[in-house]
């Protein structure tokens, strides 16, 4: 007899951890279920899964950067602000970046699959309502007892003088060409985590299949 074994899932999780500076853990917000893949995600993959070279009356999937400028994957088809022939990404963003890898913002609204943005992102900095963003650091893609995991993760201290509140965070990428650079978000999730001053958490996402 043929066993079936159970449907093979592929899950998004997410974890939130504040520390303060001493590294002392505060609290855990424990792994759960992300359910915010938006559409730039797909049409990403739709894009490079398609990526053939430039052929006449060929579909290109149009995404939208989170400056809410609209372009194709491959050459332009009407009249779009712009296009590229995409031939990199990356989540990977440097210590004080906050154009890409994993973001943090304060805005309410709940996720929705066109959301292209967040709605009110915290900027990098000390001032007031702002926090210190610090390296994307990836994992290796491996084994997991019966699961195979990518995580990525994120650093956040707030020195601002006050308590800063998350409200939301996400993740966007940079799709890169010849002479073309667009941030594009493709994950967006709400939260409430308060911060205090002097203080810091760690955002990590996980991509997780079960075999």
């Amino acid at each position: 007899m043929i066993k079936i074994s159970q449907p093979s899932t592929l899950q998004l999780l997410h974890e939130i951890r504040v520390y303060d500076l001493n590294h002392k853990l505060i609290r855990v917000y424990p792994k759960r279920p992300s359910h915010s893949f938006v559409l730039n995600f797909l049409r990403m993959m739709e894009g490079a899964s398609n990526h053939q070279g430039y052929q006449a009356n060929l579909y290109y999937p149009q995404l939208r950067d989170t400056s809410g400028a609209y372009f194709n994957w491959g050459t332009a088809i009407g009249n779009f602000p712009y296009s590229c022939w995409i031939y990199s990404m990356s989540i990977r963003a440097a210590v004080t970046n906050d154009d890409y890898g994993i973001l943090i913002g304060t805005g309410t609204d709940a996720p929705t699959s066109s959301d292209y943005k967040l709605q009110t992102k915290i900027i990098d900095g000390s001032g007031a309502s702002q926090m210190l963003y610090g390296n994307m650091c990836l994992g290796n893609a491996g084994v997991i007892g019966s699961n195979v995991e990518f995580t990525f993760l994120r650093p956040f201290t707030n020195v601002s003088g006050g308590t800063i509140t998350l409200k939301e965070f996400g993740l966007a990428t940079i799709l890169t060409g010849s002479g073309f650079g667009a941030y594009t978000l493709l994950i967006r999730d709400v939260c409430d985590v308060p911060v205090l001053d002097d203080n810091y958490c760690v955002i990590a996402y996980s991509i997780r299949t079960t075999v």
